[in-house]
């Protein structure tokens, strides 16, 4: 875990990029469990919490491979929520949620939405 802290430290985010991806699932307001990932802005819903993680990772391989097929195209790297929810969602739990991750935690498990950061390459 250290060594995840360490290297998230050493690297910089850019204005047009973060220096890890994070994926963010919440219950909706319309009952069922949502998820987006930033910097790529992609989201996924289901009636399943687990299925939403799952199927959020791998999305975010898929993505990544995309972009290393294409040279990480800068356009494609960081790519603002498009869904109000999720921007809403974000907005209310970014303090919390980046206070915990800085101080160590990879995976935040909360009452409200579980998170997980994955170091970019």
């Amino acid at each position: 875990m250290n060594a995840l802290l360490e290297r998230i430290r050493g690297k910089k985010a850019t204005k047009n990029k973060l220096p890890f991806s994070l994926n963010v699932v919440y219950k909706s307001k319309n009952g069922s469990w949502r998820g987006f990932v930033m910097p790529y802005d992609i989201t996924y819903e289901s009636e399943n919490k687990k299925h939403v993680q799952d199927v959020l990772r791998k999305m975010v391989i898929q993505y990544e491979k995309g972009l290393e097929r294409y040279n990480k195209p800068e356009h494609l790297l960081n790519i603002p929520l498009s869904d109000k929810e999720d921007f809403n969602k974000f907005s209310e739990i970014s303090h919390d949620l980046f206070n915990k991750i800085f101080t160590g935690n990879s995976k935040v498990i909360d009452k409200n939405y579980y998170a997980e950061t994955k170091l970019q390459t």
